[in-house]
């Protein structure tokens, strides 16, 4: 048995209330630790926006944030609840890894994009398996992907470890060598940002333009808002939904293809603190538009950056920040589910009407 996904729009101001509420709900929690919130919520900000450090940290952690939220996003408007954009990050960034340390030879203008399109072809094929079969088998994307997950995260452990392991000691992570110089993306000084945050930028002008400006986009939005209406208006929602996981599959790989070559240089075993999740609340959070993921992707943003600040300076645990963002989207959640209610409420009484 399936469902039919389909994502609501939600009002900013529900998203705002949602955000507020997860904060004072998160200061409850600051309140039961025993902290001055005062202090946690100014080290919060000074981590994030109180220097040029801490914005190039924000700019650094909203990179991945904004790729994952772009790759979810493109799923949602296609109807398609894609949980997998974890593993598929691990799976491009395990392939570009590959590419980057052994294709040897090459000059930067050739390397860069070979491991950045094998990352994007790897992500898109891990994204396959569910899309098939969701369209020829009626599966529940939402667990197949899921559980894909978990066989990526263990899959390129046990590649590292059997086949590709780094010689020498390097920390408690399985972890490859590190990719060849002209694997890396370009740096700002010493600067955090990544390249990728540029490719981000770019990332979410061509959503704009995609789903607003072309044939292609109107028939993913109308397959994933209303997927009987596409299939009366001639429209292939099983070719959609199968086009929707390849490119969102595509970006996630590209995703993890980014921060390995931007930012950790290796593969490393644990390299994600569950990326592909917070990318899914940056799609949530964004109602699925490109202005809205970028904007969501920075709030995430400074929220990572904050934490790290607020427990080196004030001992009070990264967890906060991870719970303020659980609570967010459990109230952005409920709003959703509310309305399907309704809406299903409503259905039963239009046929006890009619009965």
């Amino acid at each position: 048995m399936n469902f039919e996904f389909r994502q609501r729009k939600i009002k900013p101001s529900i998203i705002a209330l949602s955000i507020c509420t997860g904060l004072v709900l998160g200061t409850i929690f600051v309140l039961m630790g025993g902290y001055n919130v005062a202090t946690v919520y100014s080290y919060l900000i000074k981590g994030s926006l109180g220097s040029v450090s801490a914005l190039t940290s924000t700019i650094r952690w909203s990179t991945i944030f904004l790729l994952c939220g772009v790759a979810s996003g493109i799923a949602f408007k296609g109807g398609m609840f894609n949980m997998g954009t974890e593993g598929q990050l691990y799976m491009g960034a395990f392939s570009a890894t590959l590419v980057g340390v052994y294709a040897k030879g090459l000059p930067p203008i050739v390397h860069i994009p070979l491991c950045l399109v094998t990352g994007m072809a790897a992500g898109a094929l891990f994204a396959s398996v569910p899309a098939v079969l969701r369209v020829y088998w009626n599966t529940n994307e939402i667990v197949v992907t899921l559980m894909m997950n978990y066989i990526a995260i263990n899959l390129t452990n046990f590649l590292v470890k059997e086949y590709f392991l780094t010689s020498g000691i390097f920390g408690d992570s399985l972890t490859t060598d590190e990719l060849l110089p002209s694997a890396r993306f370009p740096v700002f000084g010493a600067s955090p940002i990544s390249f990728g945050f540029l490719i981000g930028i770019v990332l979410v002008v061509l959503f704009i333009i995609f789903f607003n400006k072309t044939k292609k986009g109107f028939e993913i939005r109308v397959s994933g808002y209303n997927p009987e209406f596409a299939r009366y208006s001639g429209i292939s929602v099983n070719k959609v939904r199968i086009s929707v996981m390849l490119m969102s599959g595509a970006i996630a790989g590209l995703a993890g293809a980014a921060e390995i070559m931007g930012v950790q240089g290796r593969f490393l075993s644990g390299f994600s603190p569950d990326f592909g999740t917070s990318g899914m609340l940056v799609a949530l959070l964004g109602n699925s538009s490109g202005v809205g993921i970028f904007v969501s992707s920075l709030f995430m943003g400074i929220l990572k950056a904050g934490s790290l600040t607020l427990e080196r300076s004030a001992g009070v645990s990264r967890a906060l920040a991870v719970v303020i963002q659980a609570l967010i989207i459990c109230f952005i959640s409920v709003k959703s589910l509310n309305l399907s209610f309704r809406h299903l409420g409503s259905k039963k009484k239009e046929r006890s009407t009619q009965a």
